[in-house]
């Protein structure tokens, strides 16, 4: 049985952002000519620790607006029934979605100061977006 990390997480669509990225390596190293495994892996980690915590803050909104528990479950809608279910206090999801959140960022900021200055802007998008998608979009599907 898949622990509850695994669950909140979404983990089972966290490979396409690996396969995304991978690709996004492959044309930067075609582009470029050039490769840093370092880099390369913390472009990994981040993108998967962005995608997993907007998959927790989605679970952990749609949980307290009743969304879950009032949707058909299905392998793309319902999300995951641990926090309806009650196997997963809520204040531990939220905190997984925030741990994983500042990972994220602390990957952006590896990358600003030792990288590229331009991306400060998308870095501060992401800390807000990201948190905040499931309530931006919430509009759309009531």
């Amino acid at each position: 049985m898949p622990s509850n990390l695994v669950l909140i997480t979404r983990a089972n669509f966290l490979p396409l952002t690996v396969v995304i990225m991978f690709a996004g390596l492959a044309a930067s190293f075609y582009a470029h000519a050039a490769f840093n495994p370092f880099n390369a892996l913390l472009v990994l980690i981040g993108a998967v620790l962005t995608h997993g915590s907007v998959n927790v803050f989605n679970n952990y909104f749609n949980y307290r607006s009743r969304v879950d528990a009032n949707t058909m479950k299905t392998p793309f809608s319902g999300g995951v029934t641990i926090l309806v279910e009650v196997t997963m206090k809520r204040s531990d999801a939220l905190a997984v979605g925030l741990i994983c959140l500042l990972g994220a960022a602390a990957i952006g900021g590896y990358f600003l100061t030792h990288v590229f200055y331009p991306l400060f802007p998308i870095l501060i998008y992401g800390l807000f977006a990201i948190p905040l998608y499931t309530l931006c979009f919430r509009g759309f599907t009531e």
